[in-house]
């Protein structure tokens, strides 16, 4: 499996990648798209939500945890934390020969700087987007 850094705990623990390709999302889509949107809970834990500009730019992930980043591959994946810009979650998977698998978020996966928050308490926040480095 091509995981780094935290990653590969937290899959261990996670449930069987169910069967995927691209007739099973167009399938969903499909059927998505018969309802209407429906959006994501996108409540953020007050102490989140208070962070202005620099309280929100001092949240980095941690690049010694980033996804892929032990495989040697060209490329890495961290992601960004939601907060000031980014209020809804976005569930992030990794489609390998096996199938998708959740990638959860994990708050030590990030490193708060000088803010005083306590994220690890939330449980799952959801992660807002993902930045890819090529090397």
């Amino acid at each position: 499996m091509l995981l780094g850094g935290g990653f590969p705990a937290r899959l261990a623990q996670a449930q069987p990648a169910p069967a995927f390709g691209f007739d099973a999302v167009a399938r969903i889509a499909q059927e998505r798209a018969q309802g209407p949107y429906v959006p994501a809970a996108a409540t953020l834990p007050a102490e989140l939500q208070g962070l202005d500009y620099d309280g929100y730019r001092d949240i980095r992930f941690r690049p010694a945890r980033a996804l892929w980043r032990d495989a040697q591959l060209p490329f890495e994946a961290m992601f960004f934390h939601r907060g000031l810009y980014q209020r809804e979650p976005v569930r992030i998977h990794e489609i390998t020969p096996e199938g998708a698998r959740p990638l959860p978020y994990d708050s030590a996966d990030y490193d708060f700087g000088r803010n005083a928050v306590q994220p690890a308490a939330r449980g799952d926040l959801g992660t807002p987007a993902c930045a890819c480095t090529i090397r």
